[in-house]
């Protein structure tokens, strides 16, 4: 008996404690909500003129975004011509270099030929 009054103290005890820990979450979550309709009431209401300006904004951003977007497209063709014509240029490069070394190993030859004879 004293074993099972013991154990049933203690779960009282926790649910109480439990309850306790809710019930303090709950007054934070109050205050919390109190706060907050307090801070709404100093919200000020929003003139027409005020919409007109923020709208205007929103259009000029809107404007600058679409100019932004081009630029960063022309930019990006740009580089990838850059890119090509790099490659080009290398390809080019590579083109001579087998030229002039298939020239200097003709030119090795022919000096080697005339050596032996």
């Amino acid at each position: 008996v004293c074993v099972c009054v013991c154990v049933c103290v203690c779960g009282f005890k926790r649910k109480l404690a439990h309850s306790e820990k809710s019930r303090d979450e709950l007054s934070r979550k109050m205050e919390t909500l109190k706060k907050r309709l307090e801070n709404r009431r100093s919200i000020k209401p929003v003139s027409k003129d005020q919409i007109v300006a923020l709208n205007q904004k929103i259009e000029e951003k809107d404007h600058e975004l679409i100019r932004l977007k081009t630029e960063y497209a022309r930019d990006l063709e740009h580089q990838q011509q850059e890119l090509k014509l790099s490659r080009d240029l290398y390809q080019e490069q590579v083109q001579l270099y087998k030229a002039d070394r298939k020239a200097m190993q003709k030119k090795f030859v022919d000096v080697m030929t005339s050596l032996k004879n």
